[in-house]
């Protein structure tokens, strides 16, 4: 079934007690014209005007509009009513393009639940005054940092390979056990992410605005 003709098919209840599967096939559709194929085709004002409301709601209001209007159009008199819980959070579907379902019902987790979460997460806040100190401490983390990263993720790191590669002293095209060893490239592609991580912390410490380098 289409899933234009199953929105027209719910029933009032499953709008909301399935709320975001519904959202998530809502705003997998874009504009209106396949919706309003099965509205006009099968004369369901008041589905029509359900879904005008669950657009206006969802931050679609031209196309609850333009809902309306085309059953207006054709001699319906469409109610107007908003289907969802009035109360409950929810996300802001974009008009212009259609968007995969698993991404909107992501998105829509996260306007029912985020604010719950940032009341449950404790965000100390920390001056930090010696800048050199704090690189030398993640410096001094880093072989223990590789070693977990490396071993989560199913690579047979050791210590001392983690140090050659450190220092610079991994050379593949000397030594055929780095050329061949693909713990040696992992901690390699370890370091070479350490490092870029370490330069962007350098630079909040020093300043930068953190939210396009997190």
């Amino acid at each position: 079934m289409p899933i234009e003709e199953a929105l027209c098919n719910l029933s009032p209840e499953s709008w909301k007690a399935s709320a975001t599967d519904v959202i998530a096939a809502i705003g997998s559709i874009r504009g209106t014209s396949t919706l309003l194929r099965y509205l006009l085709g099968g004369g369901r004002s008041h589905v029509g005007g359900r879904i005008a409301g669950a657009l206006r709601h969802l931050g679609r209001p031209q196309d609850a509009d333009t809902v309306l209007k085309a059953l207006e159009s054709a001699g319906y008199h469409p109610h107007e009513d908003d289907p969802f819980d009035t109360a409950a959070e929810f996300v802001t579907l974009d008009a212009r393009r259609a968007q995969a379902p698993s991404a909107t019902r992501i998105k829509n987790l996260w306007a029912k639940m985020g604010k719950d979460a940032f009341g449950h997460i404790g965000f100390e806040h920390v001056r930090i005054n010696d800048r050199d100190g704090y690189i030398a401490q993640i410096n001094e983390r880093y072989v223990a940092d590789a070693l977990n990263s490396l071993s989560i993720e199913g690579y047979e790191g050791s210590e001392e390979l983690i140090r050659r590669v450190q220092d610079s002293k991994w050379e593949p095209d000397a030594d055929a056990r780095d050329n061949e060893t693909r713990n040696a490239l992992a901690a390699k592609g370890y370091r070479l992410a350490f490092e870029e991580v370490r330069q962007d912390i350098a630079k909040i410490l020093n300043g930068a605005p953190t939210g396009e380098l997190l």
